[in-house]
């Protein structure tokens, strides 16, 4: 399996990964509303034999903390064919984008996921709640990773989505 920077051509196939394991369109349409509207900052896919097995998108998020902006990414969505969940592809993902947004210089990262899974890439409920959103009420689902140390805002901050986001609400 190859980890690699999503192309053109992949567009068609990172939308039917989305929809085979969302099983609605509301993920691959947010994907392309991001991707139209140049939000993305970093989009890889897991291919195999010339196959996507999954995708995972890093978007520009607005933090605001003490009247400083903080570089900051919303990850997610991302997803893995069906057949080919619980091999380790969405971790591997999850891994390579947050190593590529460190290196990018992305300080935080903030996701609405599953509280179980995600605080094995460093993702913290607690260390989010200061962080006022849209998505704060989902209480310990919405989690934030600070990839460069001494970034995350101490006191409360603001959290703005892009508008492709609202397609969630």
């Amino acid at each position: 399996m190859v980890i690699r920077a999503e192309t053109p051509s992949d567009v068609a196939a990172i939308r039917c990964v989305h929809e085979a394991a969302f099983r609605q369109l509301q993920e691959a349409d947010l994907i392309d509303a991001i991707r139209d509207q140049c939000y993305s900052l970093i989009s890889l896919v897991a291919e195999e034999d010339g196959a996507i097995l999954g995708h995972v998108l890093l978007s520009h998020l607005d933090v605001i903390a003490a009247g400083r902006s903080i570089r900051a990414a919303a990850l997610g969505p991302i997803a893995v064919l069906p057949a080919h969940q619980n091999q380790g592809i969405g971790s591997s993902l999850i891994r390579r984008v947050l190593d590529q947004a460190c290196s990018d210089g992305v300080a935080i990262v903030l996701v609405l996921g599953h509280p179980a899974y995600y605080p094995r890439f460093g993702f913290c409920a607690e260390r989010a709640r200061a962080m006022s959103s849209p998505y704060t009420c989902h209480g310990d689902a919405w989690m934030v990773a600070e990839l460069i140390p001494g970034t995350l805002p101490q006191a409360s901050s603001t959290v703005a989505y892009p508008a492709p986001w609202a397609m969630l609400d």
